[in-house]
């Protein structure tokens, strides 16, 4: 939106800005760049390179577009007609619906003319600024759905003039300045209707405020301070209070036309002043640019571009994009410092971009959750709803949900059903844009009793030695939900058990299963578990009688014994020498045990103890199931942690 100021015979051409931050959750957006002015032909505007042509209002010789608001496919342009473009104060206000010039009826009798520096569509309402031609004899105000609003003036004023004007929430805030024939020219803005000032620099006798920016809580206004010609330091005001900018290296003072605060960087558009020569109120301006963060951002000058007055600057940021704009009379506008050229249409022979408005089309919002499943009674419910398109984040809000369900912000449904019935809730998802998008969806929720059930819980347990026959139990509690009753069977087996255990535990529910539920209420069983303990032994051997420690062993009288048996075991006749030397040699080899032929001994000896390991020491995990002994479908289970010492 531009805005067109006329003080002291020098002509400012100032954008209000379009804040266009960071768009997430956008879905496939479409970003459009208006670039709005005039050419030779007439006025009208770029849209992403192209000249849309806009006919002149009746009576009117020249035209220009200052301002562009899109709402909808509906697109809001701006400006003023003239039936005298070398005479200031015959200027046909009015502005473009799709192309057809809506004229604007002025109020003040006094002025022949005016333009509508600004245009704002909020709420379903046209807002436009009246800029009224001779302000020292007129009072300031707006266009609302065509019905001008005079916007009171503070007494000791004898006129005001309204720059531009911008809808925050349900705000309206009208910026500009009031006039004085001794005390000069006072900056300020209305909110919505009231009068706020804004105070002077040390040093300055009047100013203006030639752009407005809202961000949260926070009022940002761009304008000059300036002492009866004399140039100031340019800067801006924040919430009332005035801060300087530091001018470009060598320059005495600047101005500001543009504000702009996105993300967390304030960007501040204008120019400074080089040189002023007091007789003849000469002064001598720098090329335009802008303050990033308090830091000089220059803007590169094109063929054809001189600097011959303060160049008012419209700002832009879209994202991390910085548009700028100004009339030097050049079809085009910076993009973040590259000068963008745009082509004429056939027939003209200049142009020139007064403002630029950057348009994040964005689809339309819409749910994409399409149902809801069903709840039981008792049971734990959740669903995440989704959206897609609009702005995020997203705000979620329901009526006529079932009790004990809620709805959060964040869009999760959840709670746990009280009651049994079909519910038929209203839900609406809102996005971040502005004006806001909605979506609102009718859906039906069935909530169902609980079907007859139980749980299967178990305590964990700790043998703490092998083979113990105390503390080695869990106990198994079976609770009833949705009114069962009967009888509940109960099996257990090891899940887990360390890595090469031995003697794993035994299991075993006796007669503590299957349970009986009756009623409400829970039954218990208990779960025995069994494990072997470590033990010790050792081999024994007999001895002869009288025989201790290292005496003859068995196996040598029995040997003895053998001998004695083959010897006389053999008939006469095979009994050769050879056999005979044979069986003399064992004979005395094993002649110290004769004496145990056909005996035995009742002395014992024994080798060193053996132990046999027991139950693996370590943690185990039991699985236990229950299932209805009537109908053998309704189970349940659960895990019993078992720690063997």
């Amino acid at each position: 939106m531009s805005v067109q100021y006329h003080f002291r015979g020098l002509k400012l051409f100032c954008a209000a800005l379009l804040l266009c931050g960071a768009w997430a959750g956008l879905q496939a957006q479409t970003t459009h760049i208006y670039a709005m002015g005039s050419t030779s032909s007439g006025p009208g505007y770029w849209l992403d390179g192209t000249w849309v042509s806009l006919p002149l209002p009746p009576g009117a010789t020249y035209g220009t577009v200052q301002s562009i608001a899109v709402s909808g496919s509906d697109v809001y342009a701006s400006g003023y007609g003239d039936s005298n473009p070398s005479e200031y104060g015959w200027r046909i206000p009015g502005y473009w619906l799709n192309g057809n010039w809506v004229a604007l009826n002025w109020k003040w009798s006094t002025a022949s003319s005016g333009g509508v520096p600004s245009i704002v569509v909020a709420g379903g309402d046209v807002y436009a600024a009246a800029n009224n031609a001779d302000a020292f004899q007129n009072e300031a105000g707006y266009w609302m759905n065509g019905t001008l609003i005079t916007l009171p003036m503070p007494s000791g004023n004898n006129g005001a003039q309204v720059s531009g004007l911008t809808v925050s929430g349900s705000d309206l805030y009208a910026w500009g300045n009031l006039y004085t024939n001794a005390n000069g020219d006072s900056p300020g803005y209305w909110l919505d209707g009231n009068w706020v000032g804004l105070t002077t620099q040390a040093g300055g006798t009047f100013g203006a405020a030639y752009n407005l920016s809202v961000t949260g809580q926070d009022v940002y206004v761009a304008g000059m301070n300036t002492g009866f010609g004399i140039p100031l330091l340019p800067g801006y005001w924040k919430n009332g209070d005035w801060n300087n900018l530091t001018p470009q290296s060598g320059a005495i003072g600047g101005e500001t036309s543009s504000i702009v605060f996105s993300g967390s960087h304030l960007y501040v558009a204008g120019y400074s002043i080089l040189t002023y020569n007091p007789a003849g109120g000469i002064r001598t301006y720098s090329p335009p640019g802008y303050w990033e963060d308090g830091t000089w951002v220059g803007l590169p000058l094109q063929s054809g571009m001189t600097v011959s007055s303060g160049q008012a600057i419209s700002l832009v940021v879209s994202g991390s994009d910085v548009y700028a704009a100004s009339d030097f009379g050049l079809p085009g506008y910076w993009k973040n410092g590259i000068w963008v050229n745009l082509a004429l249409p056939n027939g003209a022979t200049s142009g020139e971009v007064q403002s630029i408005l950057v348009e994040v089309v964005v689809p339309p919002l819409s749910m994409t959750t399409t149902s809801l499943p069903g709840g039981v009674i008792g049971a734990s419910y959740s669903n995440q709803l989704t959206a897609t398109g609009g702005t995020a984040p997203y705000i979620w809000s329901a009526t006529g949900l079932p009790p004990g369900i809620n709805l959060s912000a964040s869009g999760l449904l959840a709670g746990t059903p009280t009651t049994v019935g079909s519910y038929s809730p209203t839900i609406t998802v809102e996005d971040a844009s502005t004006p806001q998008r909605s979506s609102t969806v009718d859906f039906t929720i069935a909530i169902a009793a609980q079907a007859p059930s139980f749980t299967v819980a178990g305590t964990a347990a700790t043998i703490s030695t092998p083979g113990v026959s105390t503390g080695n139990t869990s106990t198994i509690t079976i609770t009833p939900a949705g009114g069962f009753n009967g009888n509940v069977s109960l099996t257990a087996t090891l899940a887990s058990s360390p890595s090469g255990a031995v003697h794993l535990p035994t299991l075993s529910f006796g007669s503590t299963s299957p349970v009986n539920i009756v009623g409400t209420t829970a039954g218990t069983a208990t779960l025995t578990i069994s494990t072997t303990a470590a033990t010790t032994s050792s081999l024994v051997f007999p001895q002869l009688p009288g025989h201790t420690g290292s005496g003859t062993p068995w196996y040598a009288t029995g040997g003895a014994t053998l001998a004695c048996l083959l010897l006389f075991g053999i008939p006469a006749r095979r009994r050769s020498w050879r056999s005979m030397l044979g069986l003399v040699l064992l004979f005395a080899g094993l002649a110290f045990g004769m004496v145990a032929c056909g005996g035995g001994g009742s002395a014992t000896s024994s080798t060193p103890p053996q132990t046999i390991p027991g139950t693996t020491a370590g943690a185990y995990t039991v699985t236990v199931i229950g299932t209805d002994v009537a109908t053998g479908k309704i189970a349940s289970s659960t895990t019993v942690n078992l720690t063997v010492n």
